[in-house]
């Protein structure tokens, strides 16, 4: 993967030719994609579906049975954006719960706020998108306490079985 300009100015001061091989490369890095569902969630009740990602931006979708919930944690590079597709989440912080969120509502969780997440649904399960921006360097989870529960990703490009 080539890196990207630092920033649009070096695009502008770039020759048509150059600055047209940059456009091309990007634009054959573009990723269309296709949300759906998997039959089976593990034991644990939790699943991670890859939707595409970059060196800069991420996308997913988890999907939580009742409870499914994580431990505190904050990223110390990752901004993340959370929204419901389906269920009821409830967000909680090192003093007690930020919020509870049904369909398309959610928040963004900035990088260093310490967080953590659980199903508080009784009708079916919690399917949440979560878009992360990144920090291509310095960019970690950081566990404050012991996790509870681990995930299953799928990646439908066909590396499967990592967990997170």
């Amino acid at each position: 993967m080539s890196e990207s300009p630092a920033n649009r100015r070096d695009l502008e001061r770039m020759e048509p030719d150059e600055k047209e091989a940059i456009h091309r490369e990007a634009e054959a890095r573009v990723q269309p994609f296709a949300y759906e569902r998997p039959d089976a969630l593990p034991e644990n009740g939790r699943r991670y579906m890859k939707l595409a990602a970059t060196e800069l931006v991420g996308a997913s979708v988890q999907i939580l049975s009742e409870g499914g919930e994580n431990n505190l944690h904050y990223h110390s590079g990752e901004d993340g954006f959370w929204m419901v597709l389906q269920g009821r989440v409830k967000f909680y912080g090192p003093d007690g719960p930020i919020g509870e969120y049904g369909p398309h509502e959610g928040l963004i969780m900035p990088h260093n706020a310490r967080y953590w997440f659980e199903a508080v649904t009784s009708a079916g399960e919690l399917q949440i998108l979560h878009v992360a921006g990144r920090r291509p360097t310095n960019n970690r989870r950081i566990n404050i306490g012991e996790r509870t529960k681990r995930g299953v990703w799928i990646d439908p490009s066909g590396d499967d079985a990592a967990t997170r």
